[in-house]
Order: structure tokens, then C-alpha cells, then sequence
């Protein structure tokens, strides 16, 4: 999962941190994860920093252009 943190909380945004991802238009099913991946660096238009949070999938439940919201 792709994800764009607000500069406000990237310091918590690191390799290793704990992730929550859940997906609102499929019954709110909850997946834990981690950041896996960091841009290191904030995207000077959006202030924003992409991460990448792996999850487990062995269902395939999880599709690719889901609209997931992640907590860290």
C-alpha cells in the first residue's frame, strides 16, 4: 500500500513503524503491516511523504486501486 504522511507526522513515518490499513468500501476490514519504504524525502507540492506499508495478502482479498485509509 502507497501512502502520502503529512510533514506534520513523517518523523513517525519511519522503516519498521507499525501500520493499520483499512479499507472503508469493502466492510472495514482491518490489516496489519509495517513501512517497509520511505521516498526520504517530503514532495515539495503536497509537503507530504510517500511510504510503502506491506501487508499480508494470502486471500487476495486486498485489490490493486483500493481506497484504503492507513493509520501509522
Amino acid at each position: 500500500v502507497f501512502a502520502d504522511v503529512p510533514a506534520a507526522f513523517a518523523a513517525q513515518a519511519g522503516v519498521g513503524a507499525k501500520a493499520t490499513v483499512r479499507v472503508p468500501d469493502r466492510g472495514g476490514r482491518e490489516f496489519a503491516g509495517a513501512v517497509t519504504r520511505t521516498a526520504g524525502v517530503l514532495n515539495p507540492d503536497t509537503r507530504s511523504l510517500r511510504v510503502e506499508v506491506d501487508l499480508p495478502n494470502p486471500d487476495g482479498w486486498l485489490r490493486p486501486g483500493d481506497y484504503a485509509l492507513v493509520r501509522i
